[in-house]
C-alpha cells in the first residue's frame, strides 16, 4: 500500500472536520484533553512549533470501511456521516482546534462550564514565551471580552476570529476604526507597528502546516488491504492511548449492526473470571484482542492481525460468546494458543 505524505494548513483541517467531510471512526476513545492543553496546542500553532503528524485514510463517502462519526463540537452540513477521509491519528489535537475556533456550547474534561479561548496579542509581540498569550474563561464570565470595544483596547482577541482570514481582518479593521474614534493618541503606534505584525500573527496562524500521511482508499473487497490499513495504523498510531485490532474491528463491525462494546459488556456479565481478570475493561493486557484470537481458532483461522480485521459479521455474536466462555473455562490455555499461533503465523511467513 503507497502512503501518501503530504502538508496541509492545519486549520484547512478544522474547517473539513467542522463541515463533515473529515471524520472519526467509531473506535476512537472519547476527546480527553483539558483546557490547559487545548490552550498549549494553540500556543504552538502561534510559535510555530511542531504539533505532530496526521494519520488519514482516504474513504469512498458513500461506503467508509469503518463506520464513521462527527467530530465533537462540529457542525456539518449534512445529517449522517458521509466522510471523504478518516482520522486514524490526530483526534485530540483536531477536536481541540475545533473546540477553540469554533467554540461549540460544549464543556471540556476538567471544567463544569463551556469555554471560550482568546490570545493577547499584545503579549504575543513583546513576550512570545509567555503562557498568558493564549487564555480561556467560562462563556458565561468573560469578563467584558465579548464586546468588541473590550477586546480591541485590550488587544485581545477571541480564537473564534482565527478560524478564517477574513474573521481576523475583520476583527482588525474594526479595531483600526475603533482606535481612529475613541484611542486617536495610539492610532499613530498601531499603524506603523501592531497592524503589520496582527496581520502575520493572523497569516501565520491560518496557513500553519502540519505534517499528514494519507492512505489511499481501499477496495472493501480487498481484505489484504484492509488488512495493511490495520498494520500500518497499529505502527503509526502515537495518541497515547493505544489501540489495537480490537478497536478497529469495532468500527468495522458497527455497520453490521454489531456493538463488540456491547458484546464485551455482556460477555463479563456471564464470564466472572474473564471480568475479573481484565477488571471490565477489553484493553486491559488486550484481553478483547485474545477474545478475537480464540474465536478465530474456533472458526479453523489465523490470528494475525489482517485477518482478525476481516472477521466475517456472521454468527459473529454467537462466536464471540463461545469465544469468551472458553477463556472463562481456560483462559491460560487460550493465551497459549493464541501465543503459539501467532509464532507460527509468523514463522510461514518468513
Amino acid at each position: 500500500m503507497n502512503v501518501i505524505p503530504d502538508k496541509r494548513s492545519i486549520v484547512e483541517l478544522v474547517r473539513e472536520a467542522n463541515g463533515g467531510k473529515l471524520c472519526l471512526p467509531v473506535f476512537q476513545r472519547d476527546f480527553v484533553w483539558p483546557r490547559d492543553q487545548v490552550a498549549d496546542l494553540v500556543r504552538s500553532i502561534l510559535r510555530g512549533y511542531y504539533i505532530g503528524s496526521l494519520l488519514l485514510l482516504r474513504c469512498d463517502r458513500d461506503d467508509p470501511p469503518f463506520a464513521p462519526e462527527f467530530l465533537r463540537g462540529a457542525k456539518p452540513t449534512f445529517a449522517e456521516p458521509s466522510p471523504e477521509l478518516l482520522v486514524l491519528d490526530g483526534q485530540q489535537r483536531l477536536t481541540s482546534l475545533l473546540y477553540a475556533l469554533t467554540a461549540p456550547d460544549l464543556r471540556l474534561k476538567d471544567s463544569k462550564r463551556a469555554r471560550r479561548f482568546f490570545v493577547n496579542l499584545q503579549l504575543l509581540l513583546d513576550e512570545p514565551d509567555n503562557d498568558d498569550i493564549v487564555f480561556d474563561l467560562p462563556k458565561d464570565d468573560l469578563d467584558g471580552l465579548d464586546r468588541p470595544e473590550v477586546q480591541y483596547a485590550r488587544r485581545v482577541i477571541p480564537c473564534t476570529a482565527l478560524f478564517s482570514q477574513e474573521e481576523s481582518q475583520k476583527w482588525l479593521i474594526g479595531l483600526r476604526k475603533w482606535l481612529q474614534k475613541e484611542r486617536p493618541s495610539e492610532y499613530d503606534k498601531f499603524e506603523e507597528k501592531q497592524e503589520v505584525a496582527f496581520t502575520t500573527v493572523f497569516s501565520g496562524f491560518s496557513q500553519f502546516p502540519v505534517p499528514l500521511v494519507e492512505l489511499p482508499r481501499i477496495n472493501e473487497d480487498d481484505p489484504s488491504a484492509i488488512g495493511r490499513v490495520c498494520a500500518i495504523f497499529e505502527k503509526l498510531n502515537s495518541t497515547g492511548v493505544e489501540l489495537s485490532v480490537y478497536d478497529l474491528l469495532t468500527a468495522r463491525l458497527y455497520r453490521s449492526k454489531i456493538e463488540l462494546h456491547l458484546l464485551w459488556d455482556k460477555a463479563c456479565e456471564e464470564n466472572k473470571r474473564l471480568a475479573d481478570w481484565s477488571d471490565g475493561k477489553a484493553d486491559q493486557y488486550k484481553v478483547g484482542v485474545l477474545v478475537l484470537r480464540t474465536l478465530a481458532l474456533m472458526r479453523g483461522l489465523e490470528v494475525k492481525p489482517s485477518v482478525l480485521i476481516n472477521l466475517k459479521p456472521k454468527d459473529f455474536a454467537k462466536d464471540w460468546k463461545r469465544g469468551a466462555a472458553a477463556m472463562e473455562i481456560c483462559p491460560d490455555c487460550c493465551w497459549i494458543a493464541s501465543k503459539a499461533a501467532t509464532s507460527q503465523t509468523r514463522n510461514m511467513t518468513m
